[in-house]
């Protein structure tokens, strides 16, 4: 499972765009085979674990700019 929260900011100027954001991540794993050759034993358990943190991103843009007539149907 992803959640994440963040804001997204693009300028018309085409310089400045970023994200901002806050991430948690948190996954149900168990083990793919029944025997444990390290421990010499059967192994059912399963396992959960959390993940969190900040995310940030700025992106150089690769699309046109707009044009300055608009055009109405």
């Amino acid at each position: 499972m992803n959640v994440s929260l963040g804001y997204l900011f693009l300028s018309n100027t085409r310089l400045l765009n970023f994200y901002a954001g806050f991430e948690f991540i948190q996954t149900w794993t168990k083990s793919r085979r029944q025997f444990d050759f390290d421990k010499m034993k059967y192994d059912n358990t399963q396992y959960s674990s959390q993940f969190y943190g900040l995310k940030a991103c700025w992106f150089i843009p690769v699309y046109q700019r707009k044009p300055k007539d608009f055009y109405y149907y």
